[in-house]
């Protein structure tokens, strides 16, 4: 039997290719074809026989289910145990090796671990590659890397053979069947959000935090279900406000509240208007150095600083977060800007709420470029200024000042870099912003500061490189590197108006990174030689 927890399971792993293994494979005809020549001197035919023969097991019976009183266990094909407590919660354990080479169970973060439609893709044989190299390399002791090519190799041939779309899907059937989620905790998982970003399908995170507080979220759902995503976020701050056991949830979570500067004014908003859309902002926060509670409030200080009757339009609360805030890099705090511009955010909420349509368009278009200009230049106006501006007064304001900033740069000389990028396989493009001209048209057609950096690329401590799509559309991204140091560092990256950038706009910039890094350590050869 093997450790799980605090007790023991009788579930037996098959990520191991123990000598058993190999000898019960004497077939020499092998099932996946002949392996490269390459691999000729690691190949081993019982090996990719009992692999493969493992995985045809694992496929035709996917699951494994161990009950007993206090607890039932769910081993999925062969490599993972959802071990469910009293409760419903669970903990996920995976097949691993011990620094002993002895097979052990690890427990793995919950935040990690997908708990619908597994599994996610065929990562489940990773187990499998784990254990096969771990033979193969007994085997052939100074030949690791020629090992793992090998091994890689086998896997993507036995993945090939074995996993297909409706392979997946019957597998996904059966395992759902077994793990057999509580449907009202998946529904309430829906509804919420205990992270930066979305984690679709759902994780085991999530999923234990409906069962753990599922009678509190029982009675918003029959009062105030428009409340549940916001005491998704305060749910564990709640614990030590659970003194008073007459309070209702709702009380207790007002006075949470107002212990941290919500008003009742703001209180009755949420109630009225919802909270579904505050989701949406915890990506500007950095949360893994903070509760999920102090993000909430953090965000909730700087709606409730625009004054108005109904909740603040999410465009303008935006465009106030992103001075402070960037999904790409996000802060622990971003209220802490509002005590230079909470009279400015203060006025803005008023007249957005007194604007006509054609007004609410024009402040949606520039809040960006007020909020920035605002940043710099409104301690500069006379006392009072925020307090008394139109909305005709305070674009035109912004307008002087980015001709004055245009006309300034025009006149000023681009700067001379050694780099180039070029991007193959892509019909994108890497244009490196050469002049403080280039980098400020960078920021007002992409609404974000890069402005604040022109004084470093002029230097030369930063390069920012500007990533663009087909000819005439907007750029896909900016991203700022560091290259005064050996190693090449990405500092900043930015979509428009600070939004989250893709994976593949992502791999683009490590490509950039990469190019620049090898032309740095060219250059700092040369500069050796001489």
């Amino acid at each position: 039997m093997h450790q799980i927890g605090a007790t023991f399971t009788r579930l037996q792993p098959v990520i191991e290719f123990s000598e058993k293994a190999f000898a019960a494979c004497t077939d020499t005809v092998s099932v996946l074809g002949e392996p490269p020549a390459r691999f000729e001197t690691v190949h081993s035919q019982s090996l990719l026989n009992a692999w493969y023969n493992k995985v045809q097991s694992c496929l035709a019976e996917p699951v494994q289910v161990e009950q007993r009183p206090g607890h039932r266990r769910v081993q999925v094909l062969g490599t993972t145990i959802f071990d469910f407590a009293v409760d419903g919660t669970l903990q996920v354990f995976a097949w691993d090796f011990d620094e002993n080479d002895r097979v052990m169970l690890k427990e793995l973060p919950a935040g990690t671990v997908v708990v619908q439609e597994v599994p996610p893709g065929r990562q489940w044989m990773d187990g499998f590659k784990l254990g096969a190299l771990r033979a193969l390399c007994q085997r052939h002791p100074g030949q690791a890397a020629l090992c793992r090519a090998y091994v890689q190799w086998a896997l993507n041939e036995i993945a090939k053979s074995v996993w297909d779309a409706k392979t997946q899907d019957m597998v996904r059937y059966q395992i759902a069947v077994a793990i057999d989620l509580d449907v009202w905790a998946v529904g309430v998982a829906d509804q919420i959000q205990l992270s930066a970003q979305p984690k679709l399908p759902m994780r085991a995170d999530v999923y234990n935090h409906a069962m753990t507080y599922r009678k509190d979220y029982e009675t918003l759902q029959q009062e105030a279900p428009q409340l549940i995503p916001l005491y998704a976020l305060l749910a564990l701050k709640l614990e030590t406000f659970r003194q008073d056991e007459s309070l209702e949830l709702t009380a207790r979570m007002q006075r949470l509240l107002v212990a941290n500067g919500i008003k009742p004014a703001t209180w009755r908003l949420l109630c009225h208007d919802g909270t579904q859309w505050m989701k949406e902002f915890l990506a500007y926060y950095f949360l893994d150095g903070q509760s999920l509670a102090e993000a909430a409030c953090d965000l909730l200080r700087i709606a409730q600083a625009f004054g108005t009757s109904k909740l603040v339009a999410p465009w303008l609360l935006q465009a106030f977060i992103q001075l402070g805030g960037n999904p790409n890099a996000p802060q622990a705090r971003i209220a802490c800007r509002l005590d230079d511009l909470f009279g400015l955010c203060a006025r803005l909420g008023h007249l957005v709420e007194q604007a006509d349509d054609a007004n609410v368009a024009l402040l949606q278009e520039r809040a960006h470029h007020i909020f920035d200009w605002a940043a710099k230049y409104l301690e500069k106006m006379p006392a009072g200024f925020a307090s008394r501006m139109t909305i005709r007064s305070i674009i035109r304001k912004v307008d002087e000042q980015q001709s004055l900033d245009v006309i300034r740069l025009q006149s000023e000389s681009a700067w001379q870099t050694p780099y180039h990028l070029a991007l193959k396989n892509t019909d994108c493009q890497a244009v490196i912003l050469d002049s403080g001209l280039a980098i400020w048209t960078e920021g007002h057609t992409m609404r974000h500061c890069a402005t604040n950096y022109i004084r470093a690329c002029a230097k030369g401590d930063w390069v920012m490189v500007s990533l663009r799509g087909s000819e005439g559309s907007r750029p896909l991204a900016t991203v700022a590197f560091d290259v005064r140091a050996s190693r090449v560092v990405m500092k900043k990256i930015a979509g428009f108006a600070n939004a989250l950038v893709e994976p593949q706009v992502r791999r683009l910039a490590d490509d950039c990174r990469r190019q620049l890094q090898v032309q740095r350590d060219e250059m700092c050869g040369q500069q050796v030689l001489a």
